[in-house]
């Protein structure tokens, strides 16, 4: 299990300082909640098929695509909103 959750870190890797401040500046939300959001994207959006790399769309195109899968993996309205947060965080330089 530990090396399957390793594997996924260059993927969806923990937010560097500057992002989190951007985030909680722009969003108005927590590293805990950020992290949160990371998580979730991990084993929810991991668990049905491979870890998408955060980099594979932008933001907007994520948002999208959110859409289209929070019910295929049965994603609260705020568990979506966390995973886009974080997604959104992480395409910030």
């Amino acid at each position: 299990m530990l090396l399957a959750l390793a594997a996924c870190a260059p993927l969806a890797p923990a937010l560097r300082e500057g992002q989190l401040a951007v985030a909680q500046e722009k969003l108005q939300v927590s590293p805990v909640h950020l992290e949160n959001g990371r998580q979730l994207f991990v084993h929810r959006c991991g668990g049905c098929h491979a870890t998408p790399s955060v980099d594979e769309l932008k933001p907007d195109e994520w948002r999208e695509e959110l859409k289209d899968m929070a019910p295929r993996a049965r994603l609260s309205p705020q568990e979506a909103v966390q995973i886009y947060q974080y997604l959104w965080a992480a395409a910030q330089p």
